[in-house]
């Protein structure tokens, strides 16, 4: 899974805002984790569901251009499984350098995260592989898009939180097309962000256990 190195901090600086409000953000907690891949159920979530819809559009288009099911199936098969052995491949060394680092916050204005620079070969996957898309679901803006090291999601567009079983994960997700944010987070930590969270997003859905 991910390896926790969290520190909560209440207060903070303020920040440039990205919600359009005229009021200076602040941040009211702020914590750190190192994200692996190879062990961790949800980027193997999206990486299949990524993968996959590449590996069927692939299919879709040899086979149309050959005209042959099978040659298709093939090229659809071949492009998944190349995509898989290069995830494998990328995340062994992320995870032999101890995963990538991620900034989560919540702010005055809403759910922030950022990620250090051991996502970039990540991104890079995820560039290559098409699959640059998925934070309306976690493939349609992208597993960990190149273009987009930042990510927001204001607490007026949370539509959904959602907390997995160890209580350790949280999925924010906003509007339609926005990039969905999973927070990596211990259960001490992960109390006050649901407590944030049921505050300033009263109109979102929480689901899961102690949501």
């Amino acid at each position: 899974m991910s390896e926790m190195r969290a520190a909560a901090s209440s207060g903070g600086g303020a920040l440039p805002s990205e919600s359009g409000a005229e009021q200076p953000e602040y941040i009211l907690l702020l914590w750190h984790s190192r994200v692996k891949l190879l062990l961790n159920p949800h980027v193997w979530s999206m990486v299949i569901l990524g993968f996959a819809a590449t590996g069927a559009i692939l299919a879709l288009i040899f086979g149309l251009a050959s005209g042959s099911a099978s040659a298709g199936l093939t090229m659809g098969a071949g492009g998944f499984a190349f995509l898989l052995v290069v995830f494998v491949a990328t995340g062994t060394v992320v995870d032999l350098f101890g995963g990538f680092r991620v900034a989560f916050s919540l702010t005055t204005h809403g759910v922030r995260s950022a990620r250090g620079k051991g996502a970039n070969a990540v991104s890079t996957i995820a560039t290559v592989g098409g699959i640059l898309a998925a934070n309306a679901a976690a493939v349609g803006a992208g597993l960990l898009s190149q273009s987009e090291r930042n990510v927001f999601i204001a607490y007026t567009d949370v539509r959904k939180v959602k907390v997995c079983s160890s209580g350790r994960y949280i999925l924010v997700r906003g509007g339609f097309g926005e990039k969905p944010i999973g927070l990596y987070c211990e259960a001490d930590v992960s109390r006050r962000v649901l407590d944030v969270l049921r505050l300033r997003c009263p109109s979102a859905r929480f689901l899961g256990p102690g949501a």
